[in-house]
C-alpha cells in the first residue's frame, strides 16, 4: 500500500473520529459563528429536542430586529405603521416588518402588543435555521478510498439497487430544486445545471460562497446527480457561508420553486421554530403536487422537533451507516419516512475538490433523486401521499438496528422496489 493511500485512509479516520466528537460536544457548531456575523439570537436555554411541546419562537434562533406579521385576510398591511415598524415585504396574508427594538424584551414586547390588534392574527421573530451540529465535511485531492472517479460506495448502492433502477430511470425530464448553499460554477457547468437563483444576495448566481458549510451545497448537488444522473437541478440558494438559513428566504425560494416547475425540493437544513409561514408556504408546495424532501436532523435522538422535518407536508429522512443500522448521530423517531446513507459519503466538491461529508444532509438527496426517478418512470399521476408512502414501504429492513425494531427508525431506501412499487 502507497503512503498516500496510507495517508488518505488515516485521514478518513480521522474524519469519522472527528464527526463522533462533534456529537458528543455541543459546543462545537457552526452556529455560534454563524450567530454572531450576522446578529443573531441563539437561544440560551437546554431544553432537549424530544420533548416535543410549544416552545417560545422568541427563545430560538431569530433575526433580532424583524417580525412577519399573519393579518386577518384582506386587512391593509399599513395598519402597522402606528406600531413604529418599517414594512419590508408583503405576501399572501403576511407582512414583514423592520423594528428598532434593540433586544429580545423589547422585540416580544412589541410583537405582544402588535398580537393585541384584532387584525393581526399573529406576530413571530424572523426564524432562523442551521445545518445540524455534526455535519463534519472533508476536502481532499483525490478520492481516499483509492478509487478513480468520484463516485458513490458501490458496496451499499449495489445493495440497496441503485445500478438496477438507474437502468430503468435517471431522472430524465424532471425537475428537482435543491434549497442550500448554492453550487460550484464548475460542477454545475459539468452537469448542465442552468438557471437558478441566489436568496441571500439576491441575484441570478447561486455559487457557494467561503464559509464554516463551504461545499455543502455542492455535495448535495452531486449526491442528487449521482443517485439521478439526468435529473434537473434547479440550485437555489438560501444558505449563506456558516450554513445560516433565513426561514423567510425558504418561503421565497418555495414560491420560486413552484413558479419554476420543480416536481422535487430538498431541504438539508432545520431548527426548532415551525414558524407558521413557513408550514404554509410548505403546505402551499405540497398541494401543488411537489413532493417535499428534508434532512431529520443530526441529533442523535428521538427529535420531533426538528423542523422542517416533522412538518406532516415533508418527507423526512433520517441516516443510516454502511452496516444498515441508525448512523449515530441520525435524529430518529415515528415522525421519519425513510433512511438512507448518511456517513461518509463521497462527491464533487467545489475548487476541484473530491468531499466528504456525514449527517442527515446526506441522505435527504439521496431520496429527491429516487422520486425524480419514479416521476420519470410513472405513467399514471402519484400524489405526494402516495410518493411518500410507496418509500416507507418498500424500505430495506435493519434488522440488526434496535430502533427499528422498536419502531423508531424507518427502513433503508430500496431503489430498485421504490421504483415499482404501487400504493
Amino acid at each position: 500500500m502507497t503512503f498516500a493511500r496510507t495517508l488518505a485512509r488515516f485521514s478518513t479516520l480521522v474524519f469519522c473520529l472527528g464527526l463522533v466528537a462533534c456529537e458528543t460536544n455541543p459546543l462545537a457548531t457552526p452556529e455560534t459563528v454563524a450567530a454572531k456575523r450576522a446578529g443573531v439570537s441563539l437561544p440560551t436555554d437546554s431544553v432537549p429536542l424530544n420533548q416535543f411541546s410549544p416552545r417560545d419562537p422568541f427563545d430560538e434562533p431569530h433575526e433580532d430586529q424583524r417580525l412577519v406579521i399573519r393579518l386577518v385576510a384582506g386587512t391593509n398591511p399599513q395598519i402597522l405603521v402606528q406600531y413604529g415598524v418599517m414594512i419590508e415585504q408583503v405576501f399572501g396574508n403576511y407582512a414583514v416588518v423592520s423594528t428598532s427594538s434593540t433586544n429580545d424584551g423589547e422585540l416580544k414586547s412589541l410583537a405582544n402588543l402588535i398580537e393585541d390588534d384584532s387584525l393581526v392574527r399573529s406576530a413571530e421573530p424572523s426564524a432562523v435555521y442551521f445545518l445540524g451540529n455534526d455535519i463534519v465535511l472533508g476536502f481532499f485531492e483525490t478520492d481516499p478510498r483509492g478509487q478513480s472517479g468520484v463516485v458513490l460506495d458501490t458496496g451499499w448502492t449495489s445493495r440497496a439497487s441503485m445500478p438496477f433502477m438507474q437502468s430503468f430511470a435517471t431522472g430524465m425530464g424532471v425537475t428537482v430544486a435543491l434549497l442550500d448553499g448554492g453550487v460550484d460554477r464548475d460542477v454545475a457547468a459539468a452537469a448542465g445545471i442552468v438557471g437558478g437563483y441566489d436568496f441571500v444576495d439576491n441575484d441570478d448566481d447561486p455559487w457557494e460562497e467561503p464559509g464554516s458549510a463551504y461545499g455543502h451545497g455542492t455535495l448535495v448537488t452531486d449526491i442528487t446527480r449521482q443517485v439521478a444522473p439526468n435529473v434537473n437541478v434547479l440550485p437555489l440558494r438560501v444558505m449563506n457561508g456558516d450554513g445560516m438559513v433565513l426561514a423567510l428566504d425558504v418561503v421565497r425560494a418555495l414560491e420560486h420553486a413552484r413558479d419554476a416547475g420543480a416536481q422535487v425540493v430538498n431541504l438539508s437544513f432545520g431548527g426548532s421554530v415551525a414558524a407558521s409561514y413557513v408550514e404554509d408556504a410548505l403546505a402551499a408546495t405540497v398541494a401543488a403536487g411537489i413532493v417535499v424532501v428534508a434532512s431529520a436532523g443530526n441529533q442523535a435522538r428521538i427529535d420531533e422537533q426538528h423542523y422542517p422535518s416533522s412538518s406532516p407536508h415533508v418527507c423526512s429522512v433520517a441516516a443510516t451507516n454502511a452496516y444498515d443500522r441508525r448512523a449515530l448521530f441520525s435524529s430518529y423517531g415515528p415522525r421519519i419516512d425513510v433512511s438512507a446513507p448518511g456517513v461518509g459519503i463521497i462527491g464533487a466538491g467545489p475548487d476541484g475538490k473530491i468531499m466528504v461529508g456525514s449527517g442527515t444532509s446526506m441522505s435527504a438527496p439521496m431520496i429527491t433523486a429516487a422520486i425524480a426517478c419514479k416521476l420519470q418512470l410513472s405513467t399514471t399521476s402519484w400524489t405526494v401521499d402516495q410518493l411518500r408512502s410507496a418509500l416507507t414501504t418498500s424500505g430495506a429492513p435493519l434488522l440488526a438496528d434496535a430502533d427499528y425494531q422498536a419502531g423508531l427508525m424507518p427502513g433503508r431506501v430500496e431503489f430498485g422496489s421504490y421504483l415499482f412499487t404501487v400504493e
